[in-house]
């Protein structure tokens, strides 16, 4: 789980553009790595991220539609996994 392996965590929103009915956010994560994420034992270390959202709302306001991505990778190597070409 996200949150109980990665803790203390803190969100830097950076970005914020809105159009019709669509919101883009652009946004800063860190936190601890402390406790086992994607199969990497905890490090003890802080790690940082920048992560992407698009919302769709719908006439009411409400969400109907979210989509997030985020630097993975660099997630990934920072908790101790190692990026090898074959």
């Amino acid at each position: 789980m996200l949150s109980g392996a990665l803790t203390d965590q803190t969100s830097e929103a950076r970005d914020i553009v809105g159009y019709g009915d669509t919101v883009v956010l652009q946004f800063h994560m860190t936190a601890l790595h402390s406790g086992t994420f994607a199969g990497a034992p905890a490090t003890g270390k802080r790690v940082k991220w920048d992560e992407i959202g698009v919302l769709h709302f719908d006439d009411a306001g409400k969400i109907t539609d979210l989509w997030f991505m985020c630097q993975e990778l660099s997630l990934a190597e920072q908790i101790g996994y190692k990026v090898q070409l074959s």
